[in-house]
């Protein structure tokens, strides 16, 4: 994820050097398009994986506020309800995943 981090920023610094380039230009230069569009995809795919790594986090994290902590019973009761709808929409997923199954074998 560093690696992501790290590309993204020199992506961006190359897509701001780039801007420049083609000021009074018609339409935008080839450098330019190709630095832009490659800081868009590193970022939507940092984001990805930031989004991965916290849901993964969150799923192995209840299990400890359950055996007892420190937290407030608000925040505890959101975790435990949040940790609850993520189970939830799993469950609808393999369901959905299992009828489409059914209907392409019938």
């Amino acid at each position: 994820m560093l690696s992501l981090v790290i590309t993204q920023l020199c992506l961006g610094f190359t897509a701001f050097l780039t801007g420049g380039l083609g000021a009074d230009a018609v339409q935008p230069e080839l450098p330019m398009v190709i630095s832009t569009v490659a800081h868009v995809a590193v970022g939507a795919l940092l984001l990805a994986t930031a989004v991965i790594l916290a849901i993964q986090v969150w799923r192995h994290a209840p299990v400890a506020f359950e055996e007892g902590s420190r937290l407030p019973p608000g925040l505890r009761k959101v975790m435990i309800r949040c940790t609850q709808m993520a189970d939830e929409c799993l469950r609808a997923r393999q369901a959905l995943r299992q009828s489409s199954d059914h209907d392409r074998m019938a």
